[in-house]
């Protein structure tokens, strides 16, 4: 069963994305960065919904610490849900890790689909066989 974690300060939003990707997995929430640290640090996820701008830590903070080469989700798919619509953010997000950036709102189904297709990718990329070494 796959597992996602969405991370946005507004329970409002948090609520939406949840039920959109019910029925995928199970989903986990985070309230702002450091708590989404906390479970990125601990729990392989199958895919993160990442805001970019939240009070203390902030999106950018979580993709710089996914994109270190020893991170338990640094393979995962993140999709940054952001208001957001500047280039210098879009840019910044991009070039530290984002698979997908989009600008709230976002159509529900949308969400949906894009995380589906990705989990669906990853399954087939990890179910490859492993290229083995010739001596």
């Amino acid at each position: 069963m796959s597992l996602f974690l969405v991370v946005d300060d507004d329970p409002a939003i948090r609520t939406m994305f949840v039920r959109a990707l019910s029925g995928l997995g199970e989903v986990e929430q985070a309230e702002g960065g450091r708590q989404a640290l906390q479970s990125l640090s601990i729990t392989r996820y199958d895919a993160i919904l990442l805001d970019l701008h939240m009070p203390g830590v902030d999106g950018f903070a979580v993709l710089e610490a996914l994109g270190k080469d020893d991170h338990v989700n640094r393979e995962t798919p993140v999709f940054v849900v952001t208001g957001d619509t500047t280039e210098q953010s879009r840019v910044r997000a991009l070039k530290l890790r984002s698979l997908f950036l989009m600008t709230k709102p976002v159509p529900l189904m949308m969400i949906r689909s894009l995380v589906e297709n990705a989990v669906k990718k990853q399954n087939r990329i990890s179910s490859l066989p492993k290229p083995t070494k010739r001596t």
